[in-house]
Formats: C-alpha cells, structure tokens, sequence
C-alpha cells in the first residue's frame, strides 16, 4: 500500500447494518482521515500525518507493553516520514478527524427515503500515555514536550491505577487534509497558505463552531466511545441546508481534546504531586462514524445533492496569518529595552544601586545587560541550546535562545502540578512581562490559574469544609481527609474520598480557595492561598476566587498573622517568611482595587518593621529566635528577608559575597526567594518607605523591641514575650517561653567594624539536650525538644531554667540530661578568644568545672559572662564541662560549636533503666545566667570580669507540695498556681508545683525569676511562671501593648505616645504610631478596616484629625518638609454614615504638600473648621 494512503489512514469501506429499531439501519464509515496539531512550539508550523500504529516510545521503567509516549516530534520519527500516533491530550496535542466520503454515503441513504436519527464519532480506544511527550528532570529540549514528575511516589500511583479519561469534540469550520507538507498545523488548515483565525483552531467564529460534543468515555474499561454528534448534520447553527452540513462533516471534520486537564484520582493531599496529568495522552485506532437512519414516511424524500457545495481542501479559499508567532530578532530586541530593568521615578539613587545590585548578585553586571525573560529560564538550557546552536550556520543570539527556552518551559507547564510556593513567581511574570509573550505561552498562565482555581465552582458554606458528606462539587478544604481521618475507598486506599465517590476528575478542593482562605493554617500557607486566589481571580475574571481571597487576606494575614499581636508566627524564619513576604509584596502591588492593596500594605508594614526593628547594623543580621529555619541561615547563609532590607539600606546589608572560606558546605544565598526576584519586585514599588532607611543603616544603639507573641490565640490571655536588645557590638534574643528551633540567641562581633564576613561573628545558642544535645534540625523546620527553656531578660541580661520533659524515652539509651550552651566561632584558624573561669584562663578542653563559678569570655571587644545555674542532681560524674563540640550535620551542611557548655542533671556510663523515675525527671532543672556586653559599656575586659564577680546569684527550689502558702506572682496577668484540673473539685487540696527560684543581681539591676518546672508545652504561661520581675517591676510589656521599640508602639490601648507624637483611636481598636524624629518622619496608622475614631499630633503643634470615623489609613506627616502623605481606603459597601469625610490638619504654617492613596493634591486652601483654621485632606468616596 503507498506510505501516503497509510498515513492518510483511509480504509475505503462502507457498511450498512440493521438497526435495533423497527426499519432503521446504521452506516458505518470507517473511511477516516487524521492528522495532528501540536501547541508545542518547534511544532506551531509542522503538520502530523498520524496513524493507528504510530511512533510511540516506552518511557517507563517497570511497564514495557503498554503506556508509551506518543512523540510527534519529527526528529522521533525519522524526519516525519514515520506517522505519530492517534492520540489527545488536554493540553497542547490535539486530534483532527473526519470523514472523506461522508457526505456522498449520507447523501445517498438521505436520497433513498431516509432522515438522520442519530451520528455518533466511535472513538475505538488503544492505550493511554503513561508518560508524556517530554522530560522529567532533564529539561525541556528544542523539540518541546512537557515537563512531568516521576518521583515522590507519583510513578508508583500512575503505574498501579489507570485513568478513565474522556474525550471532547468540536465541529471545525476549515477544511484540511492529512499530508506531511499540506497538512493542518497549531497555525494553520493548510500549512503555509490558510490559517486559523486563531492558534489551535480555537476562534469559534471562524475556526470551529462554539458547540462542545462530550465528554465521551475513551479508556480501557469504556474501550469504544460513542460521542453523539447528531446536530452536526442536523442543526441549522452548522450550516443553513444539510449539503452545507454534510460538506462540514466531510471536508472540515472535528478537532479532539482529552477533557481532564489534571486529575484528582491521582489527589493525595494539597502538595499536589501527582494531579497534573493534562498532558498525558488519550490514545485510539481509526475513528468511524455511525450514522443511524430512519425511514422517511409519505412521500419521497427530497434528494440532497451535496456536490454544489463541495470544495477540495487544497482549493479552498487561503490567505490569513500565523497567530503563533515568535518575535524576530528586531523584535526581541525592542522588547528587552521596553521591559530592561530602569530606575522608576520614585526611587532615589541609593536605592537604584540596592535594585541593581540584587538584580546581578548570582548572575554577575552582565544580568543588566542581558534580556529581562532570562532569569525565568533555567540556565543550563540557555547554555545547553547556546552550544548546539554554535553547529549552526547563521547562530542565533543567546537572547534569542533563552526566549525561545523561556517559552518552552511555559508551554511544558501542566496544571496543578505542585512545585512550591510558587504562586508569586507565576504571577510576576504573567502581570508585569504578559504582553511579551506569544499567545499560546501568555495562556498558560490563564490555564494555570483557570485549573487552580476552579472558577465555575462555588465556595463551600464553611460549616461544611470539614465535612465528607459535601458532594455536591462546591469546593472544601484542602486537607478534609486529613484532618477528619477520612479512609479512602479501597479501589484507591489512600487517595481522595470524594473522587472516590463521585468519579469527578476536578476534585472539590484548591490549595488556593476554600479551605485555606476560611481556616487558619500555616502563616505561608495562608498567605499564599488567598493571594493567589485574589490577584490569579482578578487574571482570569473570577469574583468567586477574588472573594475568597479577600476573605482570606483579611482574616489571616491583616487579622491573625500580622495585626494579632507583636510578631508572627515566622518571625524570623528566614526562609519561611521570604515566602511569605512575596505574597504580601504582590497584593500591595497588584491587588485589584485600592482597597485591596492598602490591606497589603498594612500587611507589609507590619512584617517589614519587625525586620528593620531585628536587624544589627554592625553585625550585619537579624537578632531575633526562629520557630523554623536551619543553623545555617543563622550563620551566614541569606535568604530573601536579607535581600529585602538590603534593598531598604543605603549602605547594603548582604556579606560573605565574596567569602571562599565558608565551612561545612553552607550556602551564602539562599534559594527560596532569590535577590533577583526581590529586585523586580522593588521595582513595582518599595518594601517600605524610603525614609526607614535610616533604622536600618544607623538605628540608634542601644536598641530594644519586644513583641508579644499570642500563637494565634493559644497564649492570648498571657502572651509569649520576644524581645531583641542590640548593643554596639552585640545582639540578644529571647522568647521567654520556648519556641521552636531557635528560641534563645546571641551574636557578637570581635571588631569596631561591621562584621562582613562570617568569620567575624560569633553565635550563642542554647537548648535542654540527652546524651550529645542535638542543635541543628532534624528534619526541615523541626528539631526535637526534650526540655523546657524559660526565660527571663533585661538588656543583654538574661536568666534562663531549663528542666527536662517527663516523657523522656528509655529506649533512646540515655546517659545524660543537659542544658547545653553552644558557641560558634568561624575565625579562619582558630578562635582567638579567650575563656576564663573565675579569673583563670582555660587553656584546654575538655575542661570540668561546678556549678555557679563564673565563665567569661573575651572575643575582641564583646564581651561574655556566663554562670551555670546549679541544676538538679539526677545522678552524675560531672556538673558542668566545657568541650568543642561535636560534627552535626543537617541538609548537606555540616556544623560545629567552637565552644559547649553542659550543664548536667544527670550524666554517667549507665543508661537509665526501663522505669526511671519520670517525676522526678519532670521537677528536676539548671539552666544557666548570661550577660553579653561590649567595650563601650565597660573600659576593659578586666572591669567587665570584676562586674560578673561582684554579681550574686540565688538560688533554691522547691518540691510539688499539696496546700501551703501562695507563690508571689506576676503583677500582669497572673492568676492561682494550682493546676486546679488535677486536684480541684477531688476533694484534695491543690496541689502547688515544683518551684525554682532564681535571683540575679548585676550592677545596678536585680532579676527574679520562678519557674514551674513541671509545665507541660503549650499550657497557659501562668503553668510556667510564678513571678518575672526586674529592680521589682514587671520587665514586658503593659497590657494591651502589643510591640514596642524606642521609635514605635503597636497596641490597643486607645492612645499611643512615643518621642513626642500622641496617637488618640477609640480604646480596644490596633493602632500603629512610628515616630522618628531623627529622619522628620512621624507616622499614624489604622491597620485594620475598622472604623475609629481618630487623631494624630506631632511635634511641633500639628495635627491631623478625621472629622468622622477612619478607616484603613495610613497618615505620615513630615514637618520639617511640610509634607503629608494620606493612604486611606474603606471596605466597599461597608461605610456607615458616620464615616469621615475628610481629614483636618492644623498648626500648619503654610499649605502642606499632600499626596492622597499615590496622587499629588493641588494646593489646599485654608479654611475654618469649629472656629479654628485648617486644611482639609477630603476622603469622600474613597
């Protein structure tokens, strides 16, 4: 048979069959012609002549008889003279089918007395792909194909359950014909002479018809899918008479696509790995259609003559354009200069030279010269295309390769494949660089967010998010199996129950709506998902997916993670938060309203602060605890909260850029939020006013913030107090009760210099440990604890009492209990340090000391004191021993303290039985005192050792009694230490836990601290603490004060007042006041959207007042510059009729310059406002 029928695919047979009902009969044609259109782009202009035996390529490693690729690729079959496959996917590949002679054999039985009953595509199924066309792991290459996952287990689940996939179809207006030169393309119906309207054939004016056939059952348990596609010859919407129709059937014919974009079969939780499966391929033999006819009764039918209409597809009417086009070289080049990275108007020079400088951190000076699409292309295919392309006779630019990789990487995009917190990269691109994409690339991000966020489908009522009985396809939270235990059917143990039970490929839950914008999570999980569902709803028109996000925005970020109280819950994980941190820089600049990106700044505002008020100027890091992070990232290694506040500094705060000699295989930069992303983002607007620079360059010194912390309403009542004390040369940081990874540090630096190298900075950490006391994670975010830390600090004093958990395992072979100190130092050679005890010096280590004697340690011009506090005798050879420590090694990075300190309960060569007695493990405690100081504070090191001599130290505990006196407690939100759920209501006394007392004097300041040493993680903090108290008073926060540092106070109280500057809001209401007067900068904030009443005087007798209530707000006024600056936005539709209409400023001298939400106001004029002249800032329909 000649090559050109084979892959014409025509079989030339026509059979006419008997019909079920009473005198009907069917025709069969098998007489079909398929051809191939590819959205790939090396295949926008290459036709695919396919047939039933096809290329096809076994990928898999286990199956070897059936799933294989179907790989239309030319280069795969030997230059196009081999056919593709008959095969569809959702995606980018789609099938064209049709029937040559239809119209002569329908017209025949229609001239014969006969009507159409009934027309139904047969779709015989062969197999589906069980790996795409394309790559995993390796890189999309020059000839296309998708990029696909086959690790975490997703080979596994697409191996053991086979997808029962459907088919769609559309009546196509142009007439095409199967051929290796003239055939259909993504481009055009006749490849090089007539195109679509459209790419894809997808213009349903001129391209297809509108009307969508299916979805039809194709897959192994439905092997013959019967589409009904009756109206085709029917209805008059394709074409006027029935010749007309049967021209279309036979000449223009239908365009194939797999209906499931992704599948929730294949759904194990909201780290989608496995749902992305758009792009595997349905697979067939040789279409038929069946046409069942009826007898026409009465008179003779009229004859169809189908002639007249007929047009040979390669004479019909040509002409058009290619509408997937790639941009000529002209092209790119005018785009890389319209999108090149340029200083905005807004932005000073030093703060160009931050952009710039992050913009060309990892890529070197020549990123800025370079295309702005190449830093979302992987660069090793850049570099890999690069090399081929020098066996070219005429090479292209390296620009002109990476924007063809960067398309390419965006069409092998399948959606709902989970790859990270991604949402923030997905849309820079898409909202800033869109329009210099070709179509099919810039709808991928339509149908990335189409499939995400499942716009058709309602929200369900938050009742039922949690519920397993919500069928009804509305969409649930995320985790609802997870969280409610539910068990997956046995056909698919472990998948997802409701597409168990309903057979629904689209699932009922998104990772960005529903659950996480209703339910508190995570603070990233929440922020990315209502981010994502605002500004990816406001990019494909969804108000469903807007309104959850909004719902989410609101009520996690702004509510709970910033606004609730002091801090956050990833303050400061450095990579977590950079995560976070994205999500909110994008809703303050991209939100669909004003209202929306006020909430985002208000967002910023709050976590861009903390990060400013964290970091050391001199030591070039943030002094702050982490709840999850890694070692690393607080010895050198910077991730996007540093590329952040360098953007911030005028004189930059990234170091170690240039260091050869960081140990242990730690990373300088991170790579959760790259310093180049931070830089485009700087450039859509600033992270924080630029007048904040000054705090982050020349805070001044010394510099305290402390932050309640209320664990989203698990310590409301008495919130967890953070604090951070930065000296000269030093930083401490303490959460008084104990969190997460890092709950208590210290820095220092050994040189009146700033610390630009790792090696000039050393670190304190501390931690309740067994055998060697593990102080790296884990696993990420996470290490064990096997102890409670409890805290108390003034300054850069601190009391801490550490006591072992009571439940302790045996089998962990313990040989000892710990309070360890760890001390890190990088010096290049070796710590030049010097480590006294008493006096003496300590030359070498091990070295074994007891109890209370006094530890100093000169590192330069830092100063440390330390005295291990006399701990519980469990049993043990040693009290305290001071050794280097040992190699830990956490995520590729090794670690190692120049310095441990151990404080020991218990310590020996025998392991504790299987019995031990846990109570008495539970009362027992040490812990150590810890002064860091510096050579400012002190003229010599000598005079810092007499001070930690001359302090006194007290002591002594006591034992779980039942009744006795009370315990003095603290003078703010204290109430009975007995732990009345134990013994109340028994009828027993209540019983008083194990005390430890602890009294430090130090120079001028005496610390107290009683301790709980039975607390069990979690409970309320007045479990923990019987009395903190400094020279006799409360050491924190008053109630109500949320965070405070010498510039700024965040509380509730209902008046602020800082450096001169009082803030008034009615009492109960979060208010924000910054007042600095060093950079002439005083700033009010309402934070939240709720209505208040509201004022603001500043030094110097100005004043801005709201004549009514305000609502979201930000108000800065500069007197000195005789500025103002007005941000100011209303929930729609939630303005009350007392709302304020308009802002009074008074005690100005001359007619302030006023920007309001972005714009300049012309000059206002003054006027009388109760008798008293003003001007008036209006905000009426705002």
């Amino acid at each position: 048979m000649p090559i050109s029928h084979v892959l014409a695919c025509r079989v030339v047979s026509a059979i006419l069959l008997v019909g079920p009902a009473l005198g009907s009969e069917t025709l069969v044609i098998e007489q079909a012609e398929t051809a191939g259109i590819s959205g790939f782009r090396p295949m926008w202009n290459t036709p695919v002549v396919t047939a039933p035996d096809g290329v096809r390529v076994i990928k898999d490693s286990v199956i070897k008889d059936r799933g294989g690729a179907a790989v239309w690729w030319p280069g795969a079959r030997d230059g196009g003279s081999k056919p593709g496959a008959m095969a569809f996917d959702a995606l980018r590949r789609f099938l064209l089918v049709r029937f040559p002679d239809a119209a002569e054999k329908i017209a025949a039985k229609l001239n014969a007395g006969f009507a159409v009953e009934k027309a139904e595509l047969v779709l015989p199924f062969k197999d589906e792909e069980l790996w795409p066309e394309g790559t995993t792991g390796s890189g999309i290459g020059p000839e296309g194909g998708y990029e696909y996952r086959a690790n975490w287990g997703v080979d596994d689940l697409y191996r053991k359950h086979r997808p029962t996939w459907h088919a769609l179809a559309w009546a196509l207006r142009k007439p095409w014909k199967a051929d290796p030169k003239l055939g259909p393309t993504f481009n055009a119906y006749i490849n090089g002479a007539g195109y679509w309207k459209r790419y894809g054939a997808s213009d349903t004016t001129e391209d297809r018809f509108p009307k969508e056939f299916g979805p039809t059952p194709v897959h192994f348990e439905k092997p013959e899918g019967r589409m009904d596609v009756t109206p085709v010859l029917t209805d008059e919407a394709f074409g006027k008479t029935l010749g007309e129709r049967l021209r279309t059937l036979s000449d223009c014919g239908f365009l194939l696509r797999k209906w499931e974009t992704y599948d929730h079969r294949y759904y194990t939780g909201c780290y989608e790995w496995a749902t992305a499966t758009g792009g595997r391929a349905i697979i067939i033999d040789t279409p038929k259609l069946a046409v069942t006819f009826k007898p026409v009764g009465g008179a003779s039918a009229p004859r169809e003559n189908t002639r007249d209409t007929e047009v040979p597809p390669t004479m019909a009417a040509k002409g058009g354009e290619p509408t997937a086009v790639m941009p000529t070289a002209d092209e790119l080049k005018a785009l890389a200069r319209r999108y090149a990275p340029r200083k905005p108007d807004w932005m000073p020079d030093w703060q160009w030279a931050r952009v710039r400088e992050l913009l060309t951190l990892q890529q070197g000076e020549n990123a800025l010269d370079e295309p702005f699409w190449l830093p979302f292309t992987p660069r090793y295919l850049v570099e890999r295309r690069v090399g081929s392309e020098k066996r070219a006779e005429k090479p292209r630019s390296r620009g002109e390769l990476a924007y063809e990789v960067w398309v390419d990487c965006l069409l092998a995009m399948q959606p709902r494949g989970w790859n990270g917190f991604e949402a923030s990269t997905q849309l820079l691109p898409a909202l800033v660089y869109g329009d210099a994409l070709p179509g099919p690339a810039r709808d991928v991000f339509t149908e990335y967010w189409t499939n995400w966020l499942m716009p058709d489908r309602p929200t369900a009522p938050p009742a039922r998010h949690l519920d397993p009985e919500c069928l009804d396809g509305s969409l649930v939270h995320p985790m609802l199996d997870q969280l409610k235990k539910v068990q997956a059917t046995a056909q698919f143990s472990g998948g997802d129950s409701y597409f168990n039970r309903t057979g629904d490929w689209r699932g009922n839950k998104s990772f960005y709506r529903s659950g996480f914008c209703y339910t508190i999570s995570t603070m990233n999980f929440n922020h990315t998902s209502a981010m994502g569902a605002l500004l990816g709803g406001a990019l494909i028109g969804s108000e469903r997916a807007m309104a959850d996000g909004r719902h989410g925005i609101e009520n996690y970020p702004l509510r709970l993670w910033c606004w609730f109280d002091g801090t956050t819950q990833e303050s400061i994980d450095h990579y977590y938060l950079s995560v976070t941190l994205t999500a909110q820089k994008m809703i303050a600049d991209f939100g669909p309203t004003l209202f929306d990106r006020l909430l985002g700044k208000s967002i910023l505002l709050k976590t861009v602060d903390e990060l400013i008020g964290a970091y050391h100027p001199g030591l070039h890091r943030f002094i702050a605890g982490s709840c999850r992070t890694a070692p690393e990232h607080l010895l050198v290694t910077q991730d996007g909260v540093y590329h952040i506040v360098h953007s911030l500094s005028q004189n930059g705060v990234l170091r170690d850029l240039d260091n050869k000699d960081v140990p242990g295989g730690m990373p300088v930069i991170g790579q959760e939020l790259s310093p180049a992303h931070v830089g485009r983002q700087t450039l859509q607007g600033p992270w924080a006013p630029d007048w904040k620079s000054r705090l982050v360059d020349s805070k001044p010194l010394p510099w305290e913030m402390t932050c309640t912390f209320k664990q989203w309403g698990g310590h409301a009542k008495l919130p967890i107090m953070r604090r951070s004390y930065l000296g000269r040369h030093y930083g401490l940081y303490s959460s008084d009760a104990q969190m997460g990874i890092i709950p208590i540090m210290g820095q220092w630096r050994r040189a009146d210099t700033p610390a630009e190298r790792m090696q000039d900075v050393g670190t304190i950490l501390m931690r309740y440990g067994l055998n060697t006391t593990r102080l790296v994670n884990d696993a990420p975010g996470w290490i064990a604890t096997y102890g409670t830390q409890a805290t108390l600090q003034h300054k850069g004093k601190m009391i801490v009492v550490a006591s072992p958990h009571a439940w302790l395992d045996p089998k962990r072979n313990i040989k000892s209990l710990q309070s360890t100190l760890a001390l890190y130092n990088y010096e290049t050679s070796k710590p030049t340090w010097q480590v006294f005890a008493d006096g003496k010096p300590i030359t070498a280590l091990p070295a074994r000391l007891e109890a209370a004697r006094r530890i100093t340690i000169q590192d330069g011009v830092s100063y440390l004191g330390i005295i291990p506090l006399p701990a519980t005798d469990l049993g043990r050879t040693d009290e305290i021993v001071l050794s280097v420590g040992d190699e830990q090694e956490f995520g590729r990075c090794k670690f190692r303290a120049a310095l441990v300190i151990d404080n020991y309960n218990l310590k020996g060569d025998t392991p504790l039985g299987e019995k031990p007695d846990f109570a008495k493990i539970d009362r027992a405690w040490g812990g150590y005192v810890v002064e860091m100081a510096d050579a400012t504070e002190f003229p010599s090191f000598a005079a810092f050792q007499k001070h930690i001599a001359a302090a006194t130290l007290e002591t002594r505990d006591e034992a779980d009694t039942v009744g006795g006196a009370s315990v003095p407690r603290d003078p703010v939100g204290g109430t009975s230490p007995s732990r009345d759920g134990e013994d109340a209501g028994q009828g027993r006394p209540a019983r008083k836990p194990a005390l430890a007392h602890v009294k430090y004097a130090s120079g001028a300041d005496t610390l107290e601290l009683g301790v709980f040493t039975t607390y069990k993680d979690d409970e309320p903090l007045d479990r923990l603490f019987a009395y903190r108290r400094v020279n006799g008073a409360w050491p924190y926060l008053p109630e109500g004060v949320e965070r405070d540092t010498p510039v700024a106070q965040q509380s509730t109280t209902g008046r602020i007042e800082k450096n001169g500057a009082v803030l008034v809001c009615e009492k109960g209401r979060m208010a924000y006041l910054h007042a600095d007067p060093a950079s002439d900068t005083f700033a009010g904030y309402n934070p939240l959207p709720d209505p208040t009443a509201w004022s603001l005087t500043v030094p110097g007798g100005l004043s801005v007042r709201a004549d009514g209530k305000l609502g979201l707000a930000h108000v800065i006024v500069q007197p000195k510059a005789g500025k103002v600056t007005v941000d100011h936005a209303t929930r729609p539709g939630a303005g009350t009729a007392d709302m304020a209409t308009a802002l009074i400023l008074e005690g100005f001298q001359a007619p302030p310059t006023v920007t309001l939400n972005g714009q300049a106001l012309p000059e206002l004029k003054r006027q009388t406002v109760n008798g008293r002249p003003c001007f008036l800032v209006p905000l009426k329909g705002l």
